[in-house]
């Protein structure tokens, strides 16, 4: 008998939970599935857990779930063992979110950690704030964040309100792998974690706390408050956790003229209006460009479930509307944040862009335009979240902005983790400021491509599913590291930088105190001739996919999209030649 059907039917003879065995005892007969299922522990990697709702060692259920918790408590009561232990825990609107943060609490409990779990619907960010906000050690956020339906997942945050980065979560990963047996790991009941104090609910004065500081994030307040109501705004949550957040923030602000998509805004963990709840698709505006035919909205914002990632939609002068790219919306975030500053006297070289590895070059030649350095970090906002908790532990730095493409925002460092709520407040603020000097953001951005240069990105997706898919990229990168094309669109290779032999990467920072090595991860990195584009190419750390990244800049948008297109054409066919 193989180790997965073994596996398995221990499974079918101790499972107690009625929806398991039903799952189960449906699989049966189905070797193939019983083996995907069990073949292997889903994997808590360093920022926690993702996979498929379902029966199984490999798949987010109730008992992964426990078993990943008993490994983080285990961790906890090791690396905290001199003080009293809490965790956060929130959830967002997915299928098992809430039973997931329960049984999380109920597993801590168990262990003699207190969890303190929003009654609520609560975004990433918020989850971020409560941690440093109420003096936690970790913190849990139970999301799959855009994936679809069938998804679920487990993000393990620390004490400075950021997710574990490599060596903490290398040893948290450790104490999860010892744990071999799930159907053994222990639960307090609900009622006795109440009454021990081990169990708390949190309620809205922490969402109040938290709005409170974003409010405090507003560069213009003598504009929002002559001027919101002139503004009109259609938001969406996507059927996810932003809808109070935001809402409240942006009645708070006297931006009156907002409208939620109505079908959206109800939280349904089968996100029924759109295929994926993702802001970066321009698809899942279609119920809120509608609503433009009767409100000619100025700008359309989204959030995704956990409401940590933000997209914008702008009204051009011609009445459609342009949805941006996370590099844009980060630039034009960052411009309006320099020259609001620079405008009162409070920007100065002490202040610090902070950015991935995948992210365009513009925002950091933007800040430089200013006097303002930069940061690169790999990339997973983690990074930036740690970053931002080194400095203020420093002091000589002023954190400013810290972005990646993937539509992750974040502009003040009371979160360590992106946050739609704060940018679509920015961005609701930026548009009016541009209003009211008569253009768009759109407008904007093409006067700094005039100033600048146009500057183009573009992402190119191979899914390899499955375990034929895996060996499939781990091929593909070792050849690439073999044998590194000599071009990419027709332009020389000048340099190329492979992070999974660590160190520094050329051109990295403006700050030689800042200046420190890379961990070690899977991605590798080419300038091309002339500074003038670049790729990186890297598995993603959540999906079955090989992720290509593309940057150009050209005197206009014809040239910088000829270089793009090469770039992507030559490359996608040298790799799938290997």
């Amino acid at each position: 008998m193989s180790a997965y059907y073994e596996i398995y039917q221990k499974w079918v003879n101790e499972v107690k939970d009625p929806e398991l065995l039903k799952e189960l005892a449906e699989i049966k007969d189905q070797d193939d599935q019983i083996k995907e299922r069990f073949y292997t522990n889903l994997d808590f990697g360093t920022g926690g857990i993702r996979g498929v709702l379902g029966a199984g060692t490999n798949r987010m259920n109730v008992l992964t779930v426990r078993r990943a918790t008993q490994g983080v408590a285990d961790y906890l009561n090791k690396a905290c063992a001199a003080q009293p232990i809490q965790v956060i825990i929130a959830y967002d609107s997915r299928h098992k979110s809430r039973e997931f943060a329960l049984e999380s609490a109920l597993v801590l409990a168990k262990n003699g950690i207190a969890a303190k779990v929003f009654r609520e619907l609560a975004p990433t960010p918020l989850l971020s704030f409560a941690v440093t906000h109420l003096k936690a050690q970790s913190g849990i956020v139970i999301t799959a964040s855009h994936n679809s339906k069938e998804y679920n997942g487990y993000k393990l945050y620390w004490s400075h309100g950021g997710q574990m980065t490599d060596q903490r979560a290398g040893d948290v990963i450790q104490c999860v792998n010892s744990i071999q047996n799930e159907l053994s790991v222990e639960t307090m009941s609900r009622e006795e974690a109440e009454a021990k104090g081990l169990l708390v609910w949190l309620g809205d004065e922490v969402v109040s706390a938290y709005l409170a500081r974003v409010q405090s994030l507003v560069q213009n307040p003598e504009l929002v408050s002559q001027h919101a109501s002139e503004l009109k705004i259609i938001y969406t949550p996507l059927h996810g956790a932003g809808l109070v957040p935001v809402t409240r923030l942006f009645k708070n602000l006297g931006f009156s003229q907002m409208r939620v998509v109505p079908d959206q805004a109800k939280p349904d963990p089968d996100f029924p209006t759109v295929k994926l709840p993702n802001p970066e698709d321009p698809a899942v505006y279609e119920l809120a460009l509608k609503m433009t035919r009767d409100f000619p909205a100025d700008i359309i914002l989204g959030s995704d479930p956990d409401a940590d990632r933000a997209g914008v939609g702008c009204r051009g002068k011609d009445g459609k509307y342009v949805f941006l790219s996370g590099n844009q919306i980060g630039v034009l975030i960052l411009d309006y944040l320099l020259t609001t500053k620079k405008a009162r006297g409070a920007l100065d070289a002490r202040h610090l862009v902070i950015k991935s590895v995948v992210t365009a070059q513009m925002g950091v030649d933007l800040a430089a335009r200013h006097g303002v350095p930069y940061m690169n970090v790999l990339t997973g906002f983690k990074y930036i979240g740690e970053l931002i908790d080194q400095l203020a532990a420093r002091g000589d730095y002023q954190y400013l902005f810290g972005y990646e493409e993937s539509y992750g925002f974040l502009i003040g460092d009371f979160c360590r983790d992106k946050d739609a709520p704060q940018a679509c407040m920015i961005l609701a603020e930026a548009a009016l400021y541009h209003k009211q000097n008569g253009e768009t953001l759109l407008d904007r951005l093409e006067t700094l491509f005039g100033e600048m240069g146009c500057y183009l990105e573009s992402q190119v997706n191979i899914s390899l599913p499955g375990l034929s898919g895996m060996d499939r990229l781990a091929k593909i990168m070792a050849e690439l590291r073999r044998t590194s094309p000599k071009t990419i669109g027709g332009l020389e290779i000048t340099y190329m930088k492979d992070f999974a032999e660590g160190g520094g990467e050329q051109g990295q920072s403006v700050l030689t105190s800042l200046t420190r090595e890379f961990p070690v991860t899977n991605l590798l990195r080419y300038e091309l001739k002339g500074d003038t584009a670049w790729c990186c190419i890297r598995p993603s750390g959540t999906e079955p996919k090989l992720k290509l990244y593309f940057g150009a800049k050209g005197a206009g948008r014809q040239e910088a999209q000829a270089m793009l297109d090469a770039m992507q054409k030559e490359l996608s066919a040298h790799i799938n030649g290997i």
